[in-house]
C-alpha cells in the first residue's frame, strides 16, 4: 500500500495508461516520493477497485480535492526486480534434482493422458513407462507418492489392451507402494476380475471401498463384483457336483460281472439255484452229451 500525497499546486506526476499499469513517473514528484514506479499495476486507489479500463487514472484525478491538496491511499501490484531477487539462491542438487525429475515425469504423464485420450493406448503405455523411469532414480515421499500413481494408471492402461496380467503387475506394485490408496486396489481388482479370479477381485474391491467410503463408484463396483462372485462360486459347484455325477455313471456302466461278482459269489448263486433247473440242464444217467453235430454224418432214425 502506498500513500501518495499531493500538493495543493502540485501535479501527480504519474503517467497511468489505460490498463491501469504506471507508464512513467517524473522526476521530484509526488508519484516518485510515495515510491510509485514505472510498471506498477495500480489495484485500487482508496475505496475503488480499478477493475475498468483507465480506473486507476480517473480516481486519481477524481480524488483531489477542490483546493488541489489530498493523500491518496493506492494499492499497487509490483514486478520484482530488485538486485536481492536477483541473486542467485543456493539450492541443494538432490532437491533440484527431484524437481526436474518429476517435472520430466509430469510432462510425460501430461502427454500420455492425450495419448489414450486419442485411443494411442500403446503410446501412452510407453509414456508412463518412461515417467516411471525417471521417478525411479530418486528416493522421497513424493516421488513414492507419484510413482504408486503411475503404476496404477499404466494398470488400467493395459486392461484396455486386455493385458490382465501386465495390469496385474502393475497393480500390485502400486499397492505395495500406497497400501492406503484406493486406486491402486481398484486397479487389482479389475485386473483379478479380468484372470476369471472372481474372490479374490471382490475382495480387492471391498478394500478400495473401505479406504473410500465416500466413493459411490467403488461402492458399486464392490457390490457388483461381490454379487459375481457368489454368482460364480455357486456356478462352480453345481458343474462340480454334474461332473461328479456323470463320473459315476460312467464308471458304473464300465463295470464287467467280475468285477461285481468274485469266484465266492458266483459259487453262492449257483448253489441257491433249483433243483430242477439243475435237473434240466444235465444228462439223464448212461447217456453221455452229444457231440457237436456233424453235417456229413447221416441222420438218425428216431
Amino acid at each position: 500500500m502506498l500513500d501518495l500525497t499531493i500538493g495543493a499546486d502540485e501535479k501527480i506526476g504519474a503517467r497511468v495508461g489505460a490498463n491501469n499499469i504506471v507508464k512513467g513517473v517524473g522526476s521530484d514528484s509526488a508519484a516518485q516520493r510515495a515510491g510509485l514506479r514505472e510498471g506498477d499495476d495500480i489495484l485500487q486507489v482508496g475505496d475503488t477497485p480499478t477493475v475498468e479500463s483507465s480506473a486507476a487514472a480517473k480516481a486519481m484525478l477524481a480524488s483531489r480535492s477542490a483546493e488541489g491538496g489530498c493523500t491518496l491511499h493506492l494499492r499497487v501490484r509490483r514486478q520484482m526486480t530488485s538486485p536481492i531477487q536477483m541473486m542467485p539462491i543456493k539450492v541443494n542438487p538432490a532437491t533440484a534434482r527431484l524437481e526436474e525429475q518429476l517435472a520430466d515425469a509430469e510432462g510425460l504423464e501430461h502427454e500420455a493422458e492425450k495419448a489414450l485420450a486419442a485411443g494411442r493406448t500403446s503410446m501412452a503405455i510407453g509414456l508412463y513407462s518412461r515417467a516411471i523411469e525417471a521417478i525411479r532414480r530418486t528416493d522421497g515421499e513424493e516421488a513414492r507418492e507419484r510413482l504408486c500413481m503411475l503404476y496404477a494408471t499404466r494398470s488400467a492402461a493395459h486392461l484396455r489392451l486386455h493385458s490382465p496380467t501386465a495390469a496385474l503387475t502393475d497393480a500390485e506394485l502400486a499397492v505395495e507402494l500406497g497400501p492406503d490408496v484406493p486406486a491402486p486396489h481398484a486397479r487389482k481388482a479389475e485386473a483379478l476380475e479380468a484372470l476369471w479370479q472372481y474372490e479374490p477381485a471382490a475382495e480387492a474391491m471391498g478394500l478400495a471401498a473401505s479406504l473410500s467410503p465416500h466413493s459411490e463408484e467403488l461402492q458399486r463396483r464392490y457390490k457388483e463384483m461381490l454379487t459375481s462372485s457368489m454368482v460364480h462360486e455357486a456356478k462352480a459347484k453345481y458343474l462340480e457336483r454334474m461332473a461328479e455325477k456323470a463320473r459315476d455313471r460312467e464308471e458304473g456302466a464300465s463295470c464287467e460281472p467280475s468285477d461285481i461278482f468274485d469266484a465266492a459269489s458266483a459259487s453262492s448263486v449257483r448253489s441257491a439255484a433249483s433243483p430242477s433247473l439243475h435237473q434240466q440242464l444235465e444228462p439223464p444217467a448212461g447217456v453221455t452229451p452229444a457231440a457237436k453235430a456233424d453235417p456229413a454224418a447221416p441222420a438218425q432214425r428216431r
